[in-house]
């Protein structure tokens, strides 16, 4: 169960989590998989290319720098928005605005631990108040609780691709 001052958005992104973790993972015969893996593999080439060729992103180093007027800010919830600036196969580094009233339910990460770095405002971890310049580290595997913020943040986070949400009660 929910807190009660949870939102709907908090209810539909654990409910969306679950029933997406239910589901049996299909593999497709093996002639499919190798035209599945090399589209994709074709279709990543092309974006980091077209990235490039848009951008100027990536120098003639194979270096990569990404511009603050750069990148795109996406809504993830009402008062959550988030804009990537890495990933690779395992993890992602990416900053998270939280505005005024702001929620991610509780959740542990799989595959590597999750960085966080304060650079604005003020959030929590549960009973723990971080405020600007605070760094926190959450262990693989090690949950952790709501992350709030009551006046707003932004957040320097690199974690895995897929947190694990955990049932609140």
């Amino acid at each position: 169960m929910l807190p009660d001052d949870s939102n709907e958005e908090t209810l539909t992104m654990a409910v969306t989590t679950a029933l997406l973790e239910s589901q049996t993972p299909i593999t497709p015969e093996a002639a499919r998989n190798d035209r599945i893996r090399t589209r994709v593999i074709a279709a990543a080439h092309a974006s980091r290319d077209a990235a490039s060729a848009v951008s100027g992103a990536f120098d003639a180093n194979g270096l990569f720098t990404l511009r603050a007027r750069e990148g795109e800010w996406v809504s993830v919830a009402p008062t959550l928005e988030i804009k990537l600036l890495r990933q690779d196969l395992h993890s992602r580094s990416y900053l998270l605005r939280m505005h005024p009233g702001a929620r991610v339910p509780p959740h542990q990460h799989v595959d590597v631990e999750e960085e966080c770095y304060v650079l604005e405002g003020e959030a929590r971890i549960g009973d723990l108040r971080l405020t600007q310049g605070d760094f926190h580290l959450a262990p693989r595997g090690v949950p952790h609780d709501w992350l709030c913020s009551d006046s707003g943040a932004l957040l320097l986070l690199r974690a895995d691709n897929q947190a694990r949400f955990l049932a609140t009660n």
